[in-house]
């Protein structure tokens, strides 16, 4: 099943003949760059810009689809620079086997990702897949077989579409960005499209097409200025180009959950002062053994380090604080705290368990022993714990 959007979701009017998903490209070869599309005659009344492309993601939650979290691949088109958008341009290039064509070019790491990550919300991945292609794809005057000269290989340009579309995706980590600013997935809690902005514009820069159904955020569009080839030309964030379809407030951002799994656990008020963070590993019932100390690391049998906790203005999250410096989540996934990092905002669930990205439990590859100090992550290891706040 393939989804169909208003048009008054894309800020056309209801004249316009296709939805705004169209894509061309200068017909060069891909190592010749382009400023622009090329000039009409008469000079048109308007400028004419550079193609944009639109990199766009859904979130499923009712049914859920994809990872509980990460938001997933739409697609990859691009806005025709005049008027009129093109679809379904090559019927002779509509192919089908888009698994057997990513296997056949090399392109299996690919095809592994978007198993996982391109999905459909009623269940028929490879159908979006062929829509995708066939209706985008088709109309990327770049990735047409004359573009590539006498070394092109049958289907190599499909390859190059899929692994842009993932190589942008990768880009995008769309829930890692709201949920860093304390927009997380929840039944109850509601944001304002404003906050959703402001995420956008510090991590992309520039304002994106946020999506919502009956006030419910499901799409994110991130759009692009693109000179040169689709394989690998220029992409430079660009603001979008229609107007949101969420409301100004109480947008909701449901969480992916299994019908099978228990609930969540959900966030409450933020401490505020001088707090110790206890280690509660699984493996001991989940009574405390050990806390952390002043680096963020695990040792048992110590006196605990003092923690600050500064509440976020707005109630929610808290950042910490020890002697060492600010406490973050490292590139790495390691809960440290030292000096010359930006502190990490983190929540309390009802427990008062520390919560980072909407999940209480963090993990160590083994318990301490004797004066031995262990690191926190955030990735899965041999022991399951929660660092429980106390006063």
């Amino acid at each position: 099943m393939i989804r169909l959007l208003p048009l008054a979701l894309l800020g056309l009017t209801a004249t316009a003949s296709h939805a705004r998903e169209q894509i061309t490209f200068a017909t060069s070869a891909p190592s010749s760059p382009f400023s622009s599309c090329p000039p009409i005659r008469p000079p048109p009344v308007q400028r004419l810009r550079d193609p944009t492309a639109a990199v766009t993601q859904f979130w499923d939650a009712a049914p859920t689809y994809g990872p509980v979290d990460s938001w997933t691949i739409h697609g990859l088109w691009l806005d025709f620079c005049s008027s009129g958008f093109p679809q379904n341009c090559d019927p002779t290039r509509a192919y089908h086997n888009i698994s057997e064509i990513l296997e056949a070019g090399g392109g299996h790491e690919t095809l592994k990702f978007i198993e996982t990550y391109w999905k459909d919300y009623s269940g028929h991945d490879s159908q979006l897949w062929t829509h995708e292609w066939q209706k985008h794809g088709t109309c990327m005057k770049t990735l047409e077989p004359s573009c590539y000269g006498s070394s092109y290989q049958p289907q190599e340009e499909v390859v190059d579409f899929f692994e842009k579309t993932v190589e942008l995706f990768k880009q995008l980590p769309t829930y890692d960005w709201l949920t860093e600013a304390g927009i997380v997935p929840s039944r109850t809690a509601t944001y304002s499209l404003a906050q959703l902005q402001d995420v956008a514009k510090a991590r992309f820069g520039h304002e994106i097409f946020w999506g919502c159904q009956r006030g419910w955020l499901n799409e994110a569009w991130y759009y692009y200025q693109v000179r040169g080839p689709v394989q690998n030309g220029q992409f430079t964030p660009a603001p979008a180009t229609g107007r949101s379809s969420c409301p100004s407030d109480n947008i909701r951002w449901l969480p992916k959950t299994d019908p099978k799994d228990p609930p969540a656990p959900r966030p409450t008020g933020a401490p505020s002062g001088k707090i110790f963070i206890d280690v509660l590993p699984s493996s001991t019932g989940g009574a405390p053994n050990g806390a952390l100390i002043s680096t963020g690391k695990w040792m048992r049998n110590v006196t605990p380090a003092g923690f600050t906790s500064i509440r976020d203005s707005d109630g929610r999250g808290f950042s910490l604080q020890t002697s060492k410096g600010a406490c973050a989540i490292t590139s790495a996934g390691s809960f440290l705290c030292q000096g010359g990092q930006k502190a990490t905002t983190f929540f309390a669930d009802s427990e008062r368990n520390i919560m980072y990205r909407g999940k209480s439990d963090f993990y160590a590859v083994e318990i301490p022993s004797g004066p031995k100090q262990v690191t926190i992550t955030t990735g899965k290891s041999a022991q399951k714990v929660k660092l429980r706040l106390s006063e």
